[in-house]
């Protein structure tokens, strides 16, 4: 049972947390939703015009878990955003400074499409969208070169690695899912580095 009157107890921050996880269906799901999402106004949350938004949403999570219930395959694509925001995420906390799991994943999402632009060629003109709305509503995650080896120490440390490679699910466009796609960290320092550009950091 889903009721949107709860947003009304949360602040802002948590609701944001949770959105930037639609944020992420939205990108596996395809352009319509996504758009969607995007297009929304989050600082003005109306609960009638939240709830289709948020069911859409949980439909998505429902029909890949239900596929792929051992995550095994596909089901994996819901980690999208989450092996560099785990890493952000326990960055923020190792520095006495940390920030919500959603943030976190908002600031993934990010930094793993401009590898999925690398490695699969994902639109430059979607992830400029994605990076001046979480830009606009989650801030920045300030990082700089120096902490590129205890990112990658985390990221070593994701449960979706194998064989000692850094494994990332990821998309070649809105909508079209790869997973178990092998990264090396030459390729994540430089999508670290755009990142870093993207947020004027």
């Amino acid at each position: 049972v889903i009721s949107t009157r709860f947003f009304d107890t949360l602040p802002q921050c948590e609701f944001l947390s949770g959105y930037a996880e639609m944020l992420k269906h939205g990108l596996i799901d395809g352009a319509k939703h996504y758009s969607d999402l995007l297009s929304y106004n989050i600082t003005a949350i109306n609960a009638e015009t939240l709830l289709p938004l948020l069911q859409y949403s949980v439909g998505i999570k429902q029909r890949i878990v239900e596929q792929d219930p051992q995550e095994r395959g596909m089901r994996k694509i819901l980690n999208l955003g989450h092996t560099v925001g785990h890493a952000i995420e326990s960055h923020s906390h190792s520095h006495s400074c940390a920030v919500p799991h959603g943030y976190a994943v908002a600031w993934g999402l990010v930094c793993e499409l401009l590898i999925a632009h690398r490695a699969l060629s994902f639109p430059s003109a979607v992830i400029y969208d994605l990076a001046h709305f979480v830009e606009r509503n989650y801030g920045a995650y300030a990082i700089t070169c120096e902490d590129y080896d205890e990112l990658m120490a985390f990221m070593q440390h994701d449960k979706k690695n194998f064989n000692d490679k850094i494994n990332f699910s990821l998309l070649s466009d809105v909508g079209v899912c790869a997973i178990n796609n092998q990264i090396g960290r030459k390729e994540i320092e430089i999508s670290l580095d755009f990142f870093r550009d993207l947020f004027h950091l």
